[in-house]
């Protein structure tokens, strides 16, 4: 069994690995060599004891989308909204914030509207749930990571995790990424920290800069990712992957639409132009908006579709650049 660490152990090993080495070139290729490619927990969103940041608006869904990829993993899938899986195991969703209440029915509509068998796997997605903060549940959280040999972790949410500590300060946040990262360097497990994105962001482009408090968030994490609304419709959303330390950055935004019913995200496209969905109701001047309409029109899209993305009427689209298709 894994030794079980104690809170100020973690922090000491980070503290023994900040001494500076200095290494030749060529010491670090014969490195590089021995060490396999990183695989894919959830594509190049979340790979193999990475250490990722999640930010995005309240209401998105970010915490079902979540819940969702961890069942994915520990379900024995291959992929999941257009996104491969090269691991398979358990995974611990430790959610700060939610009610038990909300959580059965939330995973009982979950266990039945699911697209891929659950059954054989219900005990392989495990939920620790706690009003307490992430320094008080620590003893606990380590048991069951050493118990439980999760690949990925779910923190919901940073805000509720840390109480008592300023996710405005970069101090505070440095502390407890750190200690995270001595977590996953030890246990080798995947971790994903929900965030919130910063108020007056809805109807901005996707940027790590819109995150909530400290970027050293971002600069201390891996890589991170964003679920977005769509101004197209209510159920529609955007997830784009934004800084990685370990991939190319990605301008694609992948387009999934949520299933009431079901509360399941399905897969719509997977390469979408996001100025199509978001950022939209923040322009105001004609000319901008009839060459968006224009755009539009030559990818393809009905003037029904664009004039419900521009918030126009459909006679105001046919006005701006019907005359110009006839003609």
């Amino acid at each position: 069994m894994s030794k079980l660490y104690s809170l100020e152990e973690i922090i000491k090993h980070n503290s023994s690995r900040q001494i500076h080495h200095a290494y030749t070139f060529s010491y670090l290729v014969e490195g590089g060599k021995s060490l396999p490619n990183l695989k894919a927990i959830w594509g190049n969103y979340i790979f193999e004891n990475g250490l990722i940041h999640f930010p995005s608006l309240r209401g998105s869904a970010k915490s079902l989308l979540m819940m969702q990829i961890c069942l994915a993993v520990a379900s024995n899938q291959s992929k999941f909204l257009g996104e491969i899986i090269e691991m398979n195991g358990k995974t611990l969703f430790i959610d700060f914030e939610m009610p038990d209440f909300f959580l059965k029915r939330r995973a009982y509509k979950l266990y039945k509207g699911s697209p891929f068998n659950l059954r054989p796997y219900v005990d392989d997605f495990l939920v620790f749930s706690t009003r307490q903060s992430f320094e008080v549940s620590f003893d606990t959280i380590i048991k069951l990571i050493v118990q439980e040999k999760p690949i990925l972790i779910v923190i919901d949410n940073l805000r509720t995790a840390i109480k008592g500590s300023n996710t405005n300060s970069a101090v505070d946040m440095t502390n407890f990424f750190a200690i995270l990262g001595g977590i996953r360097e030890i246990y080798q497990v995947a971790i994903v920290v929900i965030d919130h994105l910063r108020k007056g962001t809805k109807n901005l482009k996707s940027d790590s800069d819109l995150q909530s408090g400290s970027g050293v968030k971002t600069d201390l994490s891996d890589g991170d990712f964003q679920i977005r609304h769509s101004s197209q419709a209510k159920d529609l959303r955007l997830i784009k992957r934004l800084k990685s330390r370990m991939f190319e950055e990605s301008d694609k935004s992948k387009l999934v639409r949520l299933n009431p019913e079901t509360l399941w995200f399905e897969l719509v496209d997977n390469d979408v132009n996001e100025a199509e969905h978001v950022g939209l109701l923040a322009i105001t001047d004609k000319d901008e908006l009839i060459d968006i309409a224009r755009e539009m029109k030559s990818n393809g899209k009905s003037y029904q579709e664009i004039a419900i993305t521009l918030h126009k009427s459909k006679s105001t689209i046919h006005r701006w650049i019907g005359n110009e298709e006839s003609g």
